[in-house]
């Protein structure tokens, strides 16, 4: 039995005279993993930052498990939020950092198992020590990870989450993705790679127009040249319907 976990209702966003959102409803359940696919600068990190309580809608609501997050911001910690370019501190360490994450969710540092979680993600240890600063773009990434599931959230927010990953390193955060799913969480991430939507999501969105304007089921007969199609398909018939 699916439970809604996340409800997006006729939202709107304008920056100055730009609208960037408008009327945009979004559901997400348990176990459901939705890829979110669209043009860049097409405002799919807008709704990001307004579904993780980072940026306030001009209009709409926003409900987590049926708790609006900007009228109780205690809400916010059922959602774990892996940005593109992540909240690390260069001159801490991974510990340092993971411990002001936990601070800030008010969970005693002493009582994660922090070491489990490291391995998790797949950071060394011996690499935990260092500053981050000292980092490649992967390892920065694994360690936003752990800091995005340190709280054991029941919503993951990722946006662009592969970015600077090897093929290795993308595959297993793709299992452990997965995995999350199957305990009851749900999943929302954008992403340009189809082999990863296919690979990964159970539902495809495609934002365009400043709101989301289709969506559809993914199964094992789904593949990346049908959802090519579809894509551009898609986009097509909405340009025809704005002329």
């Amino acid at each position: 039995m699916f439970t809604i976990l996340l409800e997006v209702c006729n939202i709107n966003k304008n920056y100055g005279d730009k609208t960037i959102i408008e009327n945009l409803n979004l559901n997400l359940n348990n176990k459901e993993i939705i890829a979110i696919m669209g043009s860049n600068g097409i405002g799919k990190t807008t709704l990001l930052n307004i579904i993780t309580g980072l940026i306030r809608p001009d209009s709409g609501e926003i409900y987590i498990k049926k708790i609006n997050p900007f009228d109780d911001v205690k809400a916010r910690k059922h959602i774990g939020y892996i940005p593109i370019d992540g909240f690390l501190y260069d001159h801490l360490n991974a510990y340092e950092n993971l411990e002001m994450i936990a601070n800030l969710y008010g969970i005693n540092f002493k009582d994660i198992d922090i070491i489990m979680l490291l391995e998790q993600v797949g950071l060394e240890l011996t690499d935990a020590k260092k500053a981050t600063g000292t980092y490649s773009l992967g390892m920065k990434q694994k360690l936003n990870f752990a800091c995005g599931l340190i709280h054991n959230p029941d919503i993951i927010i990722l946006d662009e989450p592969f970015n600077g990953l090897d093929p290795n390193s993308t595959k297993n955060f793709k299992k452990l993705l997965k995995k999350l799913s199957q305990t009851g969480k749900g999943i929302i991430f954008t992403s340009h790679l189809p082999e990863t939507i296919i690979e990964l999501a159970n539902k495809v969105v495609i934002m365009n127009n400043k709101k989301i304007t289709a969506q559809q089921e993914l199964n094992e007969n789904s593949n990346v040249a049908k959802l090519l199609e579809w894509f551009e398909e898609t986009l097509h018939k909405k340009e025809s319907e704005n002329k």
